[in-house]
């Protein structure tokens, strides 16, 4: 067998033992092919690649500099790099590498959806949707960018849009936990609690293991009491600017003080009194006592 049939099967069986979580047999596994070719740029990106889905970026970043070391274009390393950059919310450095990992490699959607992401989460809703247009121009079938195209349209208050992009993700993949995690927090952006309920114990379902995906469940759950669902209705003020939200406070406070001492009680007290209800519902009364560890 040559050592190009012998990589090849070595990056196939990497990418396999991935999809399975079997990173420590992907990470001997890529070694060996190091050893086999040491001077091998893609084997050096394809261990980043492990790496980086274990979430270890540093070795990640480490590993993809290798590759570069030996191939400056290396489109593997790059994304790597432009992942563990954006993982890390260290924007000037996502922004500067997704900028040159565009230029080798055009055709690539996740990095507008990275970017898409990025400036979702900095409020900046325009560019967001040109960025989560742009990858759906690639992947028009991608359950993933459907599913955050649904959120996005619910936050900009376009509801019919933002279901039909929900019918599509549905369509596209309806076995993916990140999907239904995006519908859920869409579904809940247009009031429609009951559906993110479902969504969310989908996302649980199929990634019952992810943290993140238990957490938007249980917050999910509060909200289907009526009196903490009341006292979140001055989330709204998400929407305002600072200076906006800081002027509005400061009048309500010099007007009616006792009555946003108040609510502020009654919010902490409808937060806690939902969550211990949840715990109770989805663990049973003894876990309400029992110490977390």
């Amino acid at each position: 067998m040559s050592i190009q049939e012998s990589n090849s099967m070595s990056y196939d069986r990497i990418f396999k033992l991935m999809d399975w979580r079997r990173f420590p047999e992907a990470i001997e596994e890529a070694e060996d092919w190091l050893k086999r070719d040491p001077e091998n740029p893609n084997a050096y990106a394809v261990l980043s690649r492990v790496y980086s889905r274990m979430g270890e970026y540093k070795k990640a970043l480490h590993w993809s500099q290798e590759s570069l070391r030996r191939d400056p274009e290396n489109s593997q390393a790059w994304f790597v790099r432009v992942f563990a950059f954006y993982a890390a919310e260290d924007d000037r450095r996502f922004l500067s590498a997704v900028k040159e990992a565009r230029r080798i490699d055009p055709d690539e959607p996740h990095y507008h959806y990275l970017l898409f992401n990025y400036y979702h989460s900095k409020g900046k809703l325009k560019e967001a949707e040109e960025e989560i247009q742009r990858a759906l121009a690639l992947s028009p079938e991608h359950s993933l960018y459907l599913s955050s195209y649904s959120y996005l349209l619910a936050n900009l208050g376009r509801f019919e849009e933002s279901v039909a992009a929900e019918k599509a993700a549905l369509a596209a993949d309806p076995e993916r936990d990140t999907t239904f995690l995006n519908l859920g927090l869409a579904a809940d952006a247009r009031g429609e609690h009951k559906k993110q309920i479902q969504y969310m114990e989908n996302a649980v379902r199929l990634d019952p293991e992810s943290s993140e995906n238990r957490e938007l469940y249980l917050q999910s759950l509060q909200k289907q009491y009526w009196f903490y669902r009341l006292l979140l209705l001055p989330a709204s003020i998400r929407k305002m600017k600072p200076w906006q939200i800081f002027v509005s406070w400061f009048v309500m406070w010099a007007l009616f003080k006792p009555l946003i001492i108040l609510f502020i009680i009654l919010y902490v007290c409808s937060h806690w009194i939902s969550a211990l209800l949840v715990r109770w519902k989805v663990f049973g009364w003894r876990s309400m006592f029992r110490r977390k560890v």
